[in-house]
């Protein structure tokens, strides 16, 4: 839990000439909307056991809630950003948010992506993925191995380990400028998706594993949280970026094979780019309809407990789809074997449940309550050393009483996407 040096004195600065910011209320519509970013990618990946013809269209496109969560996370981690962090208590946090169900999902998924399938296991893709350094390389046999779903938390890692430097360069941009550095990176996005599209096939890696090139929508949800958290307010409504959204998605399912060879390449080229501004719109519009007090679905108790659950559902369904294939086979392709469907993301939220309940929650709290007693030990000392080092005098000032953080004062990150 020893804080970087650098990075801790370039926070610690940055906080003391900043002024002091008020804590920013709770999003819960965040926290329910990560349910359904994670539903979406289980549908995305429901086909391997059962395929439901009347949805497989628009269902393939479930991936991008791999980009919501990406907007979603530089979103929160501004969001819930304490004044006067250390860069080492920000990513002791962050191991303690997704490593300890990533170890757990990594148990599980390695039995029955390898042995179940009798692969070998690919001990360096795995020791990669349990670092979180799996999607800088290439290889698919790389950037899937050990739990396939965990390549996004490489992606993860590297947003958390840059966040505590870009932060510091937005804390005091002017809109203007914020809404210039956001528009530069979607073109110098654009620009490098029509180059890849141009030079080869295998878009895979360089567009959707790559985290150098998935940082952009990082750093969008980021400029889009340092905005609302001065007061500016989304024009657009909830429903109207949900109905974008929606035209997007028949877009790509409907429209583009029907489209010229010119018309899907330049789908080809811009859906990259195009998915993560629909996330920041959506994201946005749910943030300032929870900031004005106004109802949403997605702050009701259930969708926010389901949202919970969201990481553990990202991390272990693709698993038990898995050992459900290798025990049942792959399912008749027909509307009517929704029941199957329904019987399989039910089963994969109540494995979430009971991993987010017996290892998620309690190891992340016990991990955060080290920190905090670290922290109070810590200061404890410092106040010994000062009151000793004070000449003792009739009216000596009294010592500041120092304590450490409370254990709610972050609940607000667990949104952030894993």
């Amino acid at each position: 839990m020893t804080s970087t040096p650098v990075a801790d004195t370039a926070t610690t600065n940055a906080a003391a000439a900043a002024p002091s910011r008020p804590s920013l209320p709770r999003l819960d519509s965040l926290t329910g909307l990560r349910f359904a970013a994670a539903f979406a990618v289980l549908l995305h990946h429901s086909p391997n056991l059962v395929t439901i013809p009347a949805i497989r269209p628009y269902t393939q496109w479930g991936q991008l809630g791999v980009s919501f969560f990406f907007v979603l996370s530089g979103f929160v981690l501004v969001w819930s950003r304490r004044q006067g962090d250390t860069a080492g208590r920000f990513y002791w946090r962050r191991f303690a948010r997704i490593w300890p169900m990533l170890a757990v999902a990594t148990v599980l998924a390695v039995p029955v992506f390898y042995q179940g399938r009798d692969i070998d296991v690919n001990v360096t893709g795995v020791l990669l993925s349990v670092l979180l350094l799996q999607a800088w390389f290439p290889e698919s046999s790389i950037y899937l191995a050990g739990n396939p779903a965990a390549w996004s938390l490489s992606c993860e890692a590297f947003f958390y380990a840059v966040f505590p430097f870009v932060v510091l360069r937005f804390s005091h941009r002017r809109l203007r400028t914020l809404l210039v550095i956001g528009v530069s990176l979607v073109l110098l996005a654009l620009a490098f998706s029509i180059w890849i599209n141009s030079v080869t096939d295998r878009v895979q890696w360089p567009l959707y594993i790559n985290p150098a090139f998935r940082v952009v929508e990082f750093i969008l949800g980021m400029l889009l949280a340092t905005a609302i958290s001065r007061g500016w307010r989304p024009p657009w409504s909830m429903g109207t970026a949900v109905a974008l959204l929606a035209l997007w998605v028949v877009i790509l399912s409907d429209t583009r094979p029907r489209l010229s060879s010119t018309g899907q390449e330049l789908l080809n080229t811009t859906w990259w780019v195009v998915s993560p501004l629909l996330f920041v719109m959506i994201i946005g519009a749910a943030a300032q309809r929870d900031l004005d007090g106004r109802r949403s679905i997605w702050r009701t108790r259930p969708l926010i407990k389901l949202g919970e659950w969201s990481y553990a559902l990202y991390l272990t369904h693709a698993t038990l789809l898995h050992f459900l294939l290798q025990r049942y086979g792959v399912q008749p392709a027909a509307n009517s074997s929704i029941w199957i469907l329904l019987a399989y993301a039910a089963a994969a939220i109540a494995l979430a449940a009971v991993c987010y309940t017996l290892v998620e929650h309690p190891v992340e709290k016990y991990l955060r309550s080290l920190q905090r007693r670290w922290i109070a030990r810590r200061e404890a000392r410092k106040a010994r050393r000062a009151e000793a080092a004070t000449p003792v005098t009739e009216a000596a000032a009294p010592v500041a009483e120092v304590t450490a953080p409370p254990e709610n004062a972050e609940r607000t990150d667990r949104s952030a996407a894993s």
